[in-house]
């Protein structure tokens, strides 16, 4: 019993029933002195109505006619009235009071008032017995008539509605226990079946997803949001996995020739020059190893969502300048134009390091495929549609093969065209890293033997 209680079914079922109990005796506490209230002024206005009465009779038929009117009125009520007939002395003339009702007196105090033309009455408690309406009435010649009503009938009414009413509450509590359990369990059970699928979830299996039902509700918006972070885990781990494979298999190869190098050196003695040219050809590399190592951590960090970038005011004019003059002397060496047409005053929120490396990136593939004598330009202008700005790198080179084309992103993927050419094929998806992470999108257009053109948009207020 006190597992289900601390369960969130049994809270919530504890609740909705202590809710609407509360609930009902508000209600019913808000209710009953109403009602209650109301058979006193029914009650006064009854005996109002009887002293209207009493003055007409006596009218016309005078002392007799009143007392016989108040012994039909005592056989009516079958021991609940009360009448007192007073004469100016203040001397009781007539007198009906059987049994406890004998116990209320003549109060002086209201007898006062009644004499002055007033209608003057008080609500009496008896003592082991109901409460009684007494009413002080004026008749002709100086008479008051004391009248009485026990509110006995009122009171058993009451008591049958008491009972009633806890009887009627008392089932509809029930009713609303059961019809709230099958309510919790109903809506809970989605969350059940998201819980029983979360505890089967392992590293193994984590492309599992929860289920949704396509109404849209909060449940269903819960299980977006937790398949959305599994997504993302999974690509963390997948991309972890891949780090470990990627560093096991292209490191070892690098790693084996600096040993290999090592050992060669120290087999015979050499001169001090030999073991000068071996240290820096080891240095060198290490250097290369070090840069593969990164671009390594670099791409998985983009590939799985969490590449830390460092928000700020980028000027993409001054930053075009920048890489231009970086590679300007590359450019030089392979004889080929390199251009830029940057529109002024282009500023965007974001990584300025990390985007100097994605058009880095893109620029150094430009000029590692273009021949001599062609041109690359990069140009950084306005997205027509106003969706941010436009960064475009196009060259004259080999060109990209259109079956290569979905391809290119991808890690360690080359093409037919460049497998003998220098690098890892890390660049390009360091690329898509940065600008998917800055909120943008990175397109291409290429023809073989035309050359190429990457284009960047980039958002222009970012959200960190």
């Amino acid at each position: 019993m006190f597992k289900y209680l601390n369960s969130l079914s049994g809270r919530l079922i504890f609740w909705y029933a202590g809710v609407f109990a509360l609930c009902f005796v508000a209600v019913f506490v808000g209710f009953y002195p109403a009602i209650h209230s109301a058979i006193h002024l029914w009650t006064d206005r009854e005996l109002k109505a009887e002293a209207n009465e009493f003055r007409e009779v006596y009218a016309k038929s005078g002392v007799s006619g009143l007392t016989e009117l108040l012994r039909q009125e005592e056989r009516e009520e079958k021991g609940r009235l009360l009448a007192r007939i007073i004469d100016e002395t203040n001397r009781i003339i007539f007198e009906i009071a059987p049994g406890q009702l004998a116990q209320v007196h003549v109060d002086d105090k209201l007898m006062e008032k009644a004499r002055s033309g007033l209608e003057v009455g008080e609500t009496i408690d008896l003592p082991d017995a109901y409460d009684m309406c007494v009413l002080y009435t004026p008749v002709q010649d100086d008479l008051i008539v004391q009248i009485g009503l026990t509110l006995q009938e009122h009171e058993l009414w009451m008591k049958k509605l008491s009972e009633g009413v806890l009887t009627a509450a008392l089932v509809a509590l029930l009713l609303s226990v059961i019809a709230g359990g099958f309510l919790v369990r109903r809506t809970l059970s989605p969350l059940q079946r998201m819980a029983q699928t979360a505890s089967e979830i392992s590293g193994r299996s984590l492309g599992q997803r929860m289920p949704v039902s396509g109404r849209g509700d909060e449940v269903d918006q819960l299980a977006l949001a937790f398949n959305k972070m599994l997504e993302r885990i999974d690509r963390l781990v997948q991309g972890l996995r891949h780090v470990t494979d990627t560093l096991a298999h292209d490191l070892r190869t690098p790693i084996t020739g600096i040993r290999g190098i090592a050992e060669i050196t120290l087999r015979v003695p050499r001169e001090p020059e030999a073991y000068r040219m071996t240290l820096h050809r080891i240095i060198e590399q290490l250097d290369r190893l070090s840069s593969q190592f990164t671009a390594i951590l670099d791409v998985s960090e983009a590939e799985a969502g969490v590449l830390a970038l460092q928000y700020e005011k980028v000027s993409l004019d001054d930053l075009a300048r920048d890489v231009l003059e970086t590679f300007q002397p590359v450019a030089l060496d392979k004889a080929v134009r390199l251009e830029g047409a940057i529109t002024p005053g282009m500023i965007i929120t974001g990584d300025r390091g990390r985007l100097f490396q994605a058009l880095a990136n893109l620029l150094d593939n430009a000029l590692k495929y273009t021949a001599a004598g062609c041109r690359v330009r990069l140009s950084i202008e306005p997205d027509r549609r106003g969706a941010g700005t436009i960064v475009s790198v196009a060259d004259g080179g080999v060109g990209i093969a259109e079956e290569d084309l979905p391809h290119i992103f991808e890690r360690y993927y080359r093409g037919d065209e460049n497998r003998s050419g220098p690098g890892a094929g890390l660049g390009l998806p360091l690329v898509q890293g940065v600008v998917e992470a800055h909120g943008g999108k990175v397109t291409v257009e290429s023809e073989l033997g035309k050359g190429s053109t990457f284009r960047v948009l980039l958002p222009r207020d970012m959200k960190p």
